[in-house]
């Protein structure tokens, strides 16, 4: 069983730990790339890192705003994540996109 609960600050280092693995299995293992990314670039680096609390710290109002969604097991371990954000381009304010 698990639940899912908005990410907080307190969980940013779990979380980070949960993306990196997941973006790190981007095209490895003879996996399919399932991210715009090369296998090269898959891991999470800092300026990344940066980004992702910069726009979680952000209004919706603001052109970089992100909304995540974390799934905990009974461990408090993240088994999952589902994330809203910005569309970030020009009269786009009534869109978003959707990261899972």
């Amino acid at each position: 069983m698990f639940k899912i609960i908005k990410l907080e600050q307190d969980d940013f280092d779990s979380f980070f730990e949960y993306l990196n693995h997941h973006i790190s299995e981007n095209g490895a293992k003879n996996n399919l790339l399932f991210l715009p990314l090369s296998k090269t670039q898959s891991h999470l680096n800092t300026p990344w890192k940066e980004d992702f609390v910069s726009s979680l710290n952000s209004k919706t109002t603001d052109s970089n705003w992100c909304k995540i969604w974390i799934a905990i097991n009974q461990d408090h371990k993240i088994v999952g994540h589902v994330d809203i954000r910005s569309h970030g381009q020009l009269n786009t304010e009534h869109r978003v996109l959707l990261g899972m």
